[in-house]
Formats: C-alpha cells, structure tokens, sequence
C-alpha cells in the first residue's frame, strides 16, 4: 500500500486498486476517480502544463484534474475522472463483427462522428491542439455514440509542444501541427468508421505495405483505382 496526497487529503492506493500499467505510468481508481502515478519522475509531465490541462477537462475529455504528491511532497501524477459502466476503445467500431454482434448502423456512426466533430471544435476555441488524435486515443460508451477523448498528456498547451504523434494519422504535408492537422487526423479516424479501412492503407504497386508518408504525399488513398483493399471493406 502507498499513501498519497491530493488537495491536502491522504490517499491509499493498494493492489486492490490497481487498473493497468503503461510505457508512463501506473493507473489506479477509487470511487469516480483514476490515479496516474508515475515511478520514474523524470517521465512526469510539468506541473504547469497539468495545469493547463486541467482546464479543459469536460464530461467527454478525461484531461488531468488535480496534482498527486508523495510523502516527500513530490509530485508524482495526477487524478483524472473515471469512466464507469461500460465503455470500448473506439477501433473496435473499425470491424464488421463487432458492429454486427452490437448492432451499429451507420446512424450511429454518422452522430458519434459529428460529437467528436463538435468536441474537436471546442478543444480549438480553447486554444489546444490534440496532435496524436489516432484510433486508439478515443474511448466510446456502449450507447455507440458519445466519445471520450483520453491520453491529453500529448495534447499541445498554450504553452507547451505535443509530445508524440502516430505516422498512420500524420498530416505530412506540413511540418508543423495545427488545428487543420488535428481535422486531417480526425479524418482519417472517420474513414476508418464509417469504411472499416484506412484510407492510405491497402496496397498499391509502388509502395511499401504502410507506408503512409508516401501515400498520402503522393494522394493515393483506397479510393484510386489501383489500390487493392481487402475483401472485408465497407462499401
């Protein structure tokens, strides 16, 4: 058991509340609250940008609230909001079987794409930019419609820079990330929900499989003629 404290109030956190661990951090929930700790300092995130989050954190983004200290009153992580009840990683909305067994339309598809849509906006007027907006950064409730937005430790502050980025949803036309890159990740993801493939996967004569960079300098998606998708694309 280790004990921490958040907003001048001791915490307990024990195997009992242990979730996951990741390449960062540990992750621990008690009641309607998750823990991130971190065992290595140095992989912290600052404090000032945590702040900066915290700001933007909404029902829909799971950004960090308040700072988590240890007993030498170091900051070791942060708390973030629960998701209770059931939830799934938004990719899984990329396969047939899975939609079929749960029964997603594409109406379904159409009114959880334009929440992230409408989400992405005010993450704009809020003077962020999510950079890293790939499949695997989005969580979706069992509803098939109301997203959440997680993994904002990336996200681009006011006054902080993105952290990391995934190749399969970079805009490689520009060098420099912006609200008009975040939109072109957001359209990839929504390919893939509504199509089941990426569009700048397949294969084509003259490329290396996932070779994203070349494919999309060149603008050649599933859409042209000679790119071969599999079998089990949407129409």
């Amino acid at each position: 058991m280790s004990e921490y404290i958040v907003k001048g109030k001791n915490v307990k956190l024990n195997q009992q509340n242990f979730v996951a661990k990741g390449g960062e951090g540990m992750i621990f929930q008690v009641g309607k609250t998750a823990y991130k700790i971190y065992p290595d300092l140095s992989k912290m995130i600052p404090e000032a940008k945590i702040k900066e989050l915290s700001t933007i954190a909404t029902d829909n983004i799971i950004a960090p609230l308040d700072l988590v200290y240890n007993n030498k009153k170091q900051i070791v992580g942060f708390t973030m909001k629960w998701l209770g009840g059931d939830i799934v990683a938004l990719c899984k909305l990329f396969v047939n079987g899975f939609r079929q067994t749960n029964n997603i339309t594409n109406d379904h598809i159409l009114e959880l794409v334009e929440n992230m849509k409408e989400i992405i906006s005010y993450i704009h007027k809020n003077n962020f930019v999510m950079v890293d907006g790939n499949e695997l950064n989005y969580m979706v409730r069992d509803d098939f419609v109301t997203p959440y937005f997680i993994d904002t430790n990336s996200w681009q502050t006011p006054s902080f820079p993105a952290t990391a980025i995934m190749p399969s949803i970079r805009d490689y036309t520009t060098d420099k990330f912006s609200n008009l890159t975040d939109w072109f990740s957001f359209a990839i993801v929504s390919f893939q929900l509504f199509v089941g493939v990426h569009p700048f996967k397949g294969k084509h004569p003259k490329f290396k499989r996932n070779d994203f960079k070349g494919r999309i300098l060149s603008k050649l998606s599933v859409l042209n003629k000679d790119v071969r998708i599999p079998p089990n694309v949407r129409d």
